[in-house]
């Protein structure tokens, strides 16, 4: 029986960026069903989304955060395969998408993750754990765990993580060496954006201590499928 894949993308005031990824997303040959959650922006990212014929397009007026955005996209899934994707990727191409997600539908590993071309911190480790795109099986996210701080917006993944590690569930880091993300300060400028990036630190600090935070990322190095 062929497994449906779902691809869930969150965003807030991205409209420089979500037609690129939409683009891309919407017209590779695995992903079944492409839902867009447009989580309070005030720009154009919810008509550049409606645009798409094949989104499914859910418009919050108030910005929930990403963890309840996400959470939302996936209760109104149908998908076997969640693939996560954030909606502010610079150049990324089907390819990637495909090495993203066939480890998951072949069942090599349950989880991946993207490693972007731009991020630097954590290549020397081989994996970036808070990547925001990853394929994963419907199951993996059936623990409450992950959604146990859902008004902490950036503690989704090192949530996931947690749970991952705790269930034992295999993953893998997928290389986008074509791919880059949109740093905060190149959309907002560099004093709002760094306040930003601040305020995304301490989110993800809230929900995992810093302790448990560097550990996640030391273990999911050392133990992900090469």
């Amino acid at each position: 029986m062929k497994k449906i894949v779902s691809a869930v993308i969150p965003g807030k005031n991205e409209a420089a960026n979500i037609g690129g990824v939409l683009k891309v997303v919407t017209a590779h040959p695995m992903i079944d069903e492409v839902i867009v959650i447009n989580d309070g922006s005030t720009d154009k990212t919810g008509e550049i989304a409606a645009s798409f014929p094949k989104v499914k397009l859910i418009n919050h007026k108030v910005n929930t955060g990403k963890t309840l955005a996400v959470k939302e996209g996936i209760e109104k899934s149908s998908g076997d395969i969640i693939v996560m994707i954030d909606a502010d990727l610079k150049q990324i191409k089907e390819h990637n998408l495909t090495d993203l997600i066939t480890p998951v539908l072949n069942d090599e590993v349950d989880l991946t993750l993207s490693m972007r071309h731009n991020s630097y911190i954590f290549k020397p480790f081989k994996i970036d754990f808070i990547s925001g795109e990853r394929a994963l099986k419907r199951e993996v996210l059936q623990d409450p765990l992950i959604w146990s701080k859902p008004h902490i917006g950036f503690g989704l993944e090192v949530l996931m993580n947690k749970s991952i590690l705790k269930k034992g569930y295999t993953y893998k880091s997928v290389y986008f060496p074509n791919v880059n993300i949109a740093y905060k300060w190149s959309k907002v400028g560099y004093i709002q954006g760094t306040i930003d990036t601040f305020k995304m630190i301490g989110e993800m600090k809230k929900a995992v201590p810093l302790g448990e935070i560097w550990q996640e990322l030391m273990t999911m190095s050392k133990n992900q499928v090469r």
